[in-house]
């Protein structure tokens, strides 16, 4: 059978790649939000983070990194699923044409039956 609805894979293939592009992004990014967040809190004076200094840095780096990294692979995940639920409606599409294809051809003669002679007494 031809593949109809190429648009339509061609959306499927990029919603999946978009998925893993955002899951890259989404780590990478949360570890230049790390990195910036402990190294711009080490180079604060005490009195500006409330007494914290580094550590306040440091722990807000680990929290807002971990979101980052969480709501990513979130989004990563819904959009490598839309792609593939993409593919299964097409995959339903073919297997339904198939077998109203396979329902509407015309029935094939029955097979002959032939049984073997009797047995001799």
């Amino acid at each position: 059978m031809e593949k109809r609805y190429s648009a339509l894979r061609t959306i499927g293939t990029i919603f999946k790649i978009l998925g893993v592009l955002i899951a890259i992004f989404a780590v990478l990014s949360a570890l230049g939000v790390c990195a910036t967040l402990v190294v711009g809190g080490a180079s604060l004076p005490r009195e500006s983070a409330g007494g914290l200094g580094a550590v306040g840095g440091t722990v807000a780096g680990i929290i807002i990194s971990v979101l980052d990294v969480l709501i990513g692979i979130i989004w990563a995940v819904m959009l490598f699923a839309f792609g593939d639920f993409i593919y299964v409606l097409l995959s339903i599409e073919e297997n339904t044409r198939a077998t109203s294809a396979m329902l509407h051809a015309p029935a094939a003669p029955p097979a002959a039956t032939t049984y073997p002679p009797p047995p001799l007494r």
